[in-house]
């Protein structure tokens, strides 16, 4: 019970930083303002599902609002999608990932029995688990994700 109380109380937070009342926050995730009562109050939780959607409509991340944990402002997460949806990020982290993945296949610890699958396909997949822990559409473009995450 605790843990939905501060997950409530994030959630109220971050509404009332962006100057929201329950309804036009209900309003925006499709949802009745009974129900962000209800999670603000610490009686019920967010599905995991609306808790992306929330995270983005709130301008933070789902992290932070299950466990308090990362991103809490506005300005802050503004900066964060700029950089994950950015050409050179994605450059920079599938040349990390491929180089972490082909060590560890070279010291055994994985191994690949399907030959379809490449690194451009598991770079692909990290990417988009990134942009989901941010609540980002990660089949959007660049400036659809950016727009719709900045409001």
């Amino acid at each position: 019970m605790e843990d939905k109380i501060l997950i409530g109380q994030r959630i109220r937070a971050a509404r009332e930083k962006l100057n929201l009342s329950q309804e036009e926050l209900g309003r925006l995730m499709e949802i009745s303002f009974q129900s962000v009562q209800q999670w603000e109050s610490g009686k019920t939780t967010p599905r995991a599902s609306r808790m992306r959607r929330l995270a983005s409509v709130l301008k933070t991340t789902p992290n932070w609002l299950q466990f308090g944990l990362g991103i809490s402002s506005n300005e802050n997460i503004d900066n964060s999608i700029k950089l994950i949806t950015s050409d050179e990020f994605k450059t920079q982290i599938a040349s990390a990932h491929s180089r972490m993945l082909q060590t560890a296949i070279s010291m055994g610890w994985i191994s690949f029995g399907r030959s379809e699958i490449t690194m451009s396909i598991l770079n692909d997949l990290f990417l988009s688990k990134l942009y989901e822990e941010y609540g980002l559409n990660p089949n959007e473009d660049e400036n659809e994700s950016t727009d719709s995450a900045t409001g």
